[in-house]
Formats: C-alpha cells, structure tokens, sequence
C-alpha cells in the first residue's frame, strides 16, 4: 500500500485578495467527501491543535490523509464516520505515520483493513513502532494465536 501525498491546492502564500483561505478549501473539501459542515468544520478545529504540535500544516495534511484512508478502501461516505469517532486523524502525517500504521496492522494479519480502520479510527492514533508493537509483542508473549491478537486488535485496544 502506498499513500501518495495529494498535491497542494493552490495554496501558494502569495494568494491574492478575495480567493478562499487554505482551511477554507480544506473544510470544503471534507464537505466534498461527506461530512456535513458542522462535522467538517468542528474536526479540522479538533485537528488543528494536534496539527499545531504534530508540526504539519494541515489544510494541506487534509488532502493526504484522506488519500491515504481512500487507498485501504475508506470510501466517502464511510470517512465521515471516521473522521468524526477519530478527528486528529486528519492532522497524522499520512507518509510518516499511516502508512506506517496501516502497514503494520496487515503485516499482523488485519484483512480487513477498511472495516478495522472505520469501527476502530483510534488505533490510528498508536504509534507502530511503539505502542501497538508492544501491545502485540506481549500477546504474542501470552502465546496467543494469530487470529486471537488480531481479534483483539481490531476490537478491543
């Protein structure tokens, strides 16, 4: 899998007078995926705080990260849902912690990514390298079987 960045939406520094701000075109664009204004509007505000300290600008982020989810099979009308259970996931930088993310939980055995991913958007959130590897490193010490770590992955961290 692979999560191509999606390119800036003209968003040069230089725009003239009167055209739309970045965050504008980024609320319209989650509009465009499916959520309605009020969610559009109160996930970018819950994003852009972690987007502050996460150091990504994150009306360009929007664009990547929704890519990023579309290419593990997160369609329009289901991103609504994750987005709202999950808002920060729009301020995760989508090369250097999805697909990371995302990549993991198949390498463990996740077959159902997009289902995973919409009922659970939280897991996005752990850090691979770190915080889910632990976790499934001591389920694993607990000689669980595959499909039991991933069972508990996907329903109950």
């Amino acid at each position: 899998m692979v999560c191509r960045a999606a390119e800036k939406a003209a968003t040069e520094a230089g725009q003239a007078q009167g055209t739309e701000s970045p965050d504008a075109k980024a609320v319209k664009y989650l509009i465009s995926k499916g959520l309605n204004r009020v969610a559009a509007l109160e996930s970018y505000s819950a994003a852009s705080q972690h987007a502050y300290w996460s150091k990504v600008t994150l009306s360009e982020n929007v664009y990547a990260v929704v890519e990023c989810l579309g290419s593990v099979g997160i369609t329009d009308n289901k991103l609504a849902e994750v987005v709202a259970a999950h808002p920060v996931v729009l301020a995760y930088n989508a090369p250097e912690r999805l697909q990371p993310a995302l990549d993991y939980l198949v390498e463990i055995g996740v077959t159902n990514l997009s289902e995973v991913i919409r009922s659970r958007p939280s897991l996005l959130g752990l850090d691979p390298n770190e915080q889910l590897k632990r976790i499934v490193e001591y389920l694993k010490s607990t000689e669980r079987s595959t499909e039991e770590i991933v069972q508990m992955v996907s329903e109950t961290i």
